[in-house]
């Protein structure tokens, strides 16, 4: 219950002012002291549909896959059409995300911000590790994240395999070149550097495979366009990486996000599938990790 104000006359002066300023100030007073007892109130007074939401999440962060209306209901006992509307208000609220191809529900970005000022960097990842592990699962891919160090080099912080009996395996704490693979491709015309500059740094690099400044040059230019980069065997012998950029809230590249695979393992098709799912779990690790 919210404190209201009782409206008072000042313009009378009949001897019962003194006691109607009295009440007055004793019902300003009275909501604080229901406010009191709804803080330790039991928990048979507690807003059920506030309740239902809250279990939504809960279970949605424990159970860490998708979950339809039907299977969430059914759970946790929650009537279906009142399930499907609270569903749809945490969405509309960020606090859960919905695919719709499989009309399923997942944690969202806005359960993470909530929690924003007690996460650190590693933790923030660690929200995110499901989605992640979702797209290399997908597409039988190894997940990559560098983080840009200083103006040239990159580290990487993050490696999320999928289950494929095959795999290409790295080691975190990899110190690379930052113009390299695919992520040199799409971070390139983010460096504020002229073509010049640009082909003084790339004389400096050791690729797997023969590749010309000229060739390289296209390949940003095309990264531009289209927002995502590929390296086909230059990166390293025998694979393919796909690369989408991550931006901190100063619009600078922070991190650059990479699926790694065997070269030929998927067509072009299947390679812009996952060039457009990096992009957007690439501004999902944009917010959490800024």
């Amino acid at each position: 219950m919210q404190p209201f104000r009782q409206a008072m006359r000042t313009n009378t002066r009949n001897n019962n002012t003194r006691n109607k300023e009295a009440r007055a100030d004793r019902q300003v007073t009275a909501p604080a002291a229901e406010d009191s007892q709804a803080a330790g109130a039991s928990l048979s007074n507690r807003v059920k549909p506030v309740s239902n939401a809250i279990e939504i999440v809960r279970y949605l962060s424990k159970v860490r896959q998708p979950a339809t209306v039907t299977q969430v209901a059914r759970q946790l006992s929650i009537n279906p059409s009142t399930c499907f509307n609270i569903l749809r208000t945490l969405v509309w609220e960020g606090l859960i995300d919905f695919d719709e191809p499989s009309k399923s529900y997942t944690v969202g970005l806005g359960v993470v911000k909530l929690a924003e000022g007690a996460l650190s960097e590693r933790e923030r990842l660690a929200s995110l590790q499901q989605k992640i592990h979702e797209v290399a699962e997908r597409y039988g891919v190894t997940l990559l994240l560098w983080r840009r160090i200083g103006d040239d080099r990159m580290l990487l912080v993050s490696v999320e395999n999928s289950s494929a009996d095959l795999q290409i395996h790295l080691r975190t704490g990899q110190r690379l070149p930052l113009l390299l693979g695919a992520t040199g491709r799409v971070v390139a015309s983010h460096l504020g550097l002229t073509r010049q500059q640009l082909k003084e740094k790339f004389r400096l690099l050791r690729w797997a495979r023969r590749l010309s400044f000229d060739e390289f040059w296209r390949d940003v230019q095309t990264a531009v366009q289209r927002g995502w980069a590929v390296d086909d065997g230059f990166f390293g012998v025998g694979a393919t990486t796909v690369a989408a950029p991550v931006f901190d809230r100063a619009g600078r590249v922070s991190h650059s996000l990479v699926a790694i695979m065997f070269r030929g393992q998927h067509d072009q098709t299947s390679i812009k599938r996952i060039a457009h799912d990096l992009i957007r779990l690439s501004g999902a690790l944009s917010t959490a990790l800024s």
